[in-house]
């Protein structure tokens, strides 16, 4: 099962956070930071995907790593 990485706007700062994790991994000024750590880690500890969202919550982007078939993006996360 890959781990589950999710880039998040917050206010006015981006977070990565890893599924099922209370904190954040980390937190970005700008969304292509987030997007580039997240990755990099991800590449690292594959296989991981990296889910991009927008402030609704909708999947904008997803990356997968150390998977021959990377699941399709959820058409919406969190409530």
């Amino acid at each position: 099962m890959p781990t589950i990485y999710w880039v998040v706007p917050r206010l006015d700062e981006w977070c990565v956070e890893r599924e099922n994790l209370a904190h954040e991994e980390g937190i970005f000024d700008a969304r292509e930071d987030a997007v580039d750590w997240a990755c990099r880690v991800a590449a690292k500890r594959s296989p991981a995907i990296v889910r991009v969202t927008d402030a609704v919550g909708t999947v904008v982007q997803q990356y997968a790593f150390g998977m021959l078939d990377a699941p399709p993006p959820p058409r919406r996360v969190r409530a």
